[in-house]
């Protein structure tokens, strides 16, 4: 376990080069090689990692659940079985539920971080990426310095239980051996189970039933990082991004922000259309006779 204080904090990066030694720098510091560090990208620095059921106030998360699960077999290409698969389901279409997206992939992270309307977004608004040591965060919980695999025909003996305790109760596999939700977050290894999961190499961690954000557990200190971006820097971050092939079509493997994409790079702009009266030729008024009877 790394016992190092907390990293200074340090400028806000104005470059990716920038942000790819800062990322160096923070794997040297957890002392965790590349691709065991965890990211997490926010729009705003000041935001908290809490779950959308924390910051929305969500108390019934089971009713969103039902509800969810009720209407999903008619917008489903396939049937659903596992249910942590149904799940992150649920999260990646916007529902609020205890679980908090990360990422294996810092370029990745940077892009959600920056993943805002330039026109909505505050001029001072600093985007920022988090970094963590997932590995520290189950020791933390449960005392085991390893990820938890989240799926019903897998994983270390005795340890299945505990990861689907984590599970809401409507979506609890029978007999699970744990009667009520931890406390403390887990971080876990979903299954690969789409191609924007793989995309994103997407992970998450999963709230108990302590509300406290992520990064005030006593203890996680020094297993976190953060990284801000310079907010009049945004732009030029993006496009850096975007050349470096980090889009938003292949983020999200959607074909309505590959059209999106394609017709802004590629289709001119629209010609603002006449009014209906400028459409139409000037007539003289003495052109138009008279409406009179004749005397």
């Amino acid at each position: 376990m790394n016992s190092k204080e907390p990293a200074p904090v340090e400028q806000q990066i104005r470059r990716v080069s920038e942000y790819v030694q800062r990322v160096v720098d923070a794997s040297n510091f957890l002392s965790l090689p590349y691709g065991h560090l965890w990211f997490r990208g926010i729009s705003k620095s000041e935001l908290d990692l809490v779950p959308g059921t924390v910051w929305r106030g969500i108390n019934d998360e089971m009713s969103l659940i039902e509800e969810f699960r009720v209407h999903l077999p008619a917008y489903a290409h396939r049937q659903y079985t596992d249910p942590w698969e149904i799940y992150a389901l649920m999260q990646h279409h916007g529902l609020p539920t205890r679980l908090l997206d990360w990422s294996k992939s810092p370029l990745a992270a940077l892009f959600f971080a920056l993943d805002f309307s330039e026109d909505d977004a505050d001029p001072e608004q600093t985007p920022a990426v988090w970094i963590m040591n997932p590995y520290a965060l189950n020791k933390l919980a449960h005392d085991r310095e390893a990820l938890f695999v989240p799926k019903l025909d897998y994983s270390p003996f005795g340890f299945n239980w505990t990861v689907h305790s984590y599970l809401p109760d409507s979506l609890r596999p029978e007999h699970s051996g744990e009667p009520t939700t931890p406390r403390l977050p887990i971080a876990i290894e979903p299954p690969v189970s789409n191609s924007r999961l793989v995309a994103q190499q997407g992970c998450f961690t999963v709230h108990g039933f302590d509300a406290t954000p992520l990064n005030k557990i006593t203890g996680m200190e020094q297993h976190l990082q953060k990284i801000e971006i310079a907010a009049e820097m945004t732009a030029e971050i993006r496009s850096e991004l975007e050349q470096l092939g980090f889009r938003a079509e292949w983020i999200y493997q959607d074909l309505d922000r590959l059209s999106r994409r394609i017709v802004q790079e590629r289709a001119p702009a629209a010609p603002l259309l006449p009014s209906p009266k400028d459409a139409l030729p000037s007539i003289p008024e003495d052109s138009l006779g008279s409406n009179k009877n004749p005397a």
